[in-house]
């Protein structure tokens, strides 16, 4: 299959077969309007950064229901391979993508096809959703096995989208965590663990306050400048190059179950299980070399 970039993803969740299903799940289920609404609730969401190399990095999202006051564990792993013109641009806006949710609709609508078309997260999938899930196709909520996201997903890329800073390599690079398979299935919760919060019906307001605490007026004007500062920097990388992707064609990234596996899906076996991780975010986070290494033309 193809793998879809983040903005892709976001405009036509199944956009294996646009001929077929175009947008099928997005206005089915109404996501634009169900977002407006979220957005006037939640202003941020909170964010951690992991690092696996140059060209692969996981952003794990914690996302607010907006009806209950329980929350979701998005992670979306962006990766590239270094022969790509995206593994040299300043943002992550050209890297393809992998997803995972703890929701449950998440689970049960798509959780079966997304696993087996290869667009999830494979060990997040395989230790925090039941076997049964990943086995069985959902005959009921999607009978034609199709590749979509839910509102937990939808939200959190469309958050990831909103500001320029979220997917600013500097940026991510200031806060960022080395990666390891321990530490992310660690701070993700299993499957059970979310719908059994979802029975609780925690309070809303809660989250309310965390994910919308006032910012001081330093805090603001640092967000502005981190956001003219990628800007600036995306838009001097298409001003020095603008023919890249004639220079460095992508290759397509396919994946056929039993089939064999393309560079680009390399990535995501590369150094996977290192144990250490900061503790706290830092500036001086160590940046792992990747194993191809990146020559600008």
């Amino acid at each position: 299959m193809y793998y879809p970039t983040l903005k892709r993803f976001m405009d036509n969740p199944s956009y294996i077969d646009t001929g077929r299903f175009g947008f099928y799940w997005k206005n089915h289920y109404d996501y634009e309007r169900r977002w407006s609404e979220f957005r006037k609730h939640f202003f941020n969401l909170e964010i951690n950064y992991y690092i696996e190399n140059e060209l692969s990095y996981y952003l794990h999202i914690l996302v607010p229901s907006n009806k209950k006051g329980n929350t979701y564990d998005v992670v979306i792993h962006f990766f590239t391979d270094a022969d790509s013109a995206a593994s040299q641009a300043p943002n992550l806006t050209g890297y393809y993508i992998r997803i995972f949710s703890n929701n449950p609709v998440f689970s049960y609508h798509f959780g079966y096809a997304n696993y087996t078309n290869g667009i999830t997260i494979p060990f997040l999938m395989e230790a925090k959703i039941p076997r049964m899930v990943l086995e069985t196709p959902a005959k009921e909520h999607n009978p034609r096995n199709n590749v979509g996201f839910d509102h937990s997903t939808f939200f959190a890329g469309m958050f990831l989208l909103s500001a320029s800073r979220y997917l600013d390599k500097n940026y991510i690079l200031s806060k960022a965590h080395t990666f390891s398979e321990g530490a992310l299935l660690e701070d993700v919760r299993h499957l059970d663990q979310t719908m059994e919060e979802y029975i609780q019906n925690k309070d809303q307001e809660n989250n309310k306050r965390r994910f919308n605490k006032p910012k001081s007026a330093s805090e603001k004007a640092s967000e502005l400048l981190q956001d003219a500062k990628s800007k600036a920097r995306e838009y001097g990388y298409k001003a020095l190059h603008p023919i890249d992707s004639m220079r460095h064609p992508k290759k397509k990234p396919t994946q056929y179950i039993g089939g064999t596996k393309s560079a680009v899906q390399q990535v995501a076996k590369t150094t996977a299980r290192k144990t250490n991780r900061t503790d706290k975010p830092s500036s001086n986070v160590h940046r792992i070399t990747p194993k191809r290494k990146i020559t600008k033309k």
